[in-house]
């Protein structure tokens, strides 16, 4: 029993000086991936992604930040701000903000809304597989997302369904 307990103190002495390397950290909560075959091409911020209101038509967009990773393996990476039209499969840029391997700011590009700017999301492309994950998220997060927006929007009860009754359609097809 002695021995046991020696032993079992040695190790945790061990783990508590020697911490072991090469342990990958749980996966983040914060990030949903993107695939494409397999292989992650981007994530995309379940925090950030929310509904929005187009600011010229009477529709809602969503809102996200999409993260890609550097292909050259040295830790830095992009975050993209985006908006997407459900009905229209469109995508709009507007914040692109680029990070070196040590986390730092290298890069800001900004943008402000501007309608003439959208872009159809084109088959087979990397933007459409953001589209189709985001989407995809979204409608399996649909009462959540309502929820915050209407909270956020101060849109009562009775007015919910007037407000959302598209992306009800859209989600149907």
């Amino acid at each position: 029993m002695r021995v046991t307990k020696c032993f079992f103190s040695i190790i945790l002495f061990l783990l508590i000086c020697f911490p072991v390397t090469g342990l990958s950290a749980p996966p983040s909560q914060r990030y949903e991936n993107i695939m494409v075959d397999d292989t992650v091409v981007a994530l995309f911020d379940k925090e950030t992604l929310r509904y929005e209101k187009d600011p010229y038509r009477d529709e809602l967009l969503i809102n996200v930040w999409i993260k890609t990773l550097s292909t050259n393996g040295d830790n830095s990476y992009n975050l993209s701000h985006y908006l997407f039209r459900l009905h229209n499969s469109e995508i709009l840029s507007l914040d692109s903000l680029d990070y070196d391997a040590t986390g730092q700011l290298s890069r800001k590009i900004t943008s402000s809304y501007d309608p003439n700017k959208w872009v159809p999301i084109l088959p087979e492309t990397v933007s459409e597989q953001w589209y189709i994950s985001v989407t995809e998220y979204a409608k399996v997060n649909a009462a959540k997302l309502k929820k915050e927006y209407n909270e956020r929007m101060g849109i009562n009860e009775k007015n919910r369904r007037n407000v959302f009754s598209f992306i009800t359609d859209f989600f149907d097809m």
